[in-house]
């Protein structure tokens, strides 16, 4: 009988076989077209910001076909999502109530992968009500006409919670220009940014 269940097991794991040897010379593909898409998405996060669903995909287009005129090895039909994107985390944003469609999911991932710090313009509130689901329990909020909002920020920076400011406009508090340029320095074994007149441990 164990002889039997084991011929079972290898019949039906031959299949298995061929679909797993039919991957493996997808991910070697898929090693090399990724210097092509790694290039294309860090262009998407630096760029895609300001830019709307449909420009994005124009401007993507010209960037893959400019590289593969430059000999830059792609895959078929690279993406921001496919190549940055993790799918389970992507499910769990949706969760939290980010919207399904495709642009709201690359704006989460330029969020999430950029180094600098996010404006989101954000006219729906969907932005907003991802953000307040997903950090509930350390997000600190406030806004740019709060006279608490250096304080709110400070403690932010020194027990590294993050910080939605809301209402933004055109002119923006100038003692958060170090915080926003990242002027971050050490002394001795400390890191250190300057905000108003003090300079504050820095929690990264």
């Amino acid at each position: 009988m164990r002889l039997q269940n084991a011929e079972k097991l290898t019949g039906g794991l031959s299949s298995e076989g061929v679909r797993w040897k039919e991957n493996l010379g997808n991910f070697r593909s898929q090693r090399v077209d990724l210097i092509g898409d790694t290039l294309l998405s860090c262009a998407a996060i630096s760029y895609y910001g300001p830019f709307t669903g449909t420009y994005r995909d124009v401007l993507f287009a010209d960037w893959t076909e400019l590289a593969r005129s430059l000999d830059l090895p792609t895959s078929s039909h690279p993406t921001l999502l496919n190549t940055v994107g993790d799918p389970v985390q992507v499910r769990e944003w949706q969760t939290q109530l980010l919207p399904t469609d495709e642009v709201s999911t690359n704006n989460a991932i330029l969020v999430m992968q950029g180094q600098r710090w996010p404006l989101m313009i954000d006219p729906q509130a969907q932005a907003n009500r991802w953000l307040r689901k997903m950090l509930e329990k350390d997000l600190l909020v406030s806004t740019m006409t709060d006279i608490n909002l250096l304080r709110v920020l400070e403690n932010g920076i020194r027990n590294g919670k993050p910080l939605l400011i809301e209402d933004v406009h055109e002119s923006i508090e100038p003692a958060l220009e170090p915080v926003l340029a990242k002027a971050i320095f050490t002394e001795g074994a400390r890191r250190l940014i300057r905000l108003g007149d003090s300079n504050v441990d820095y929690d990264a």
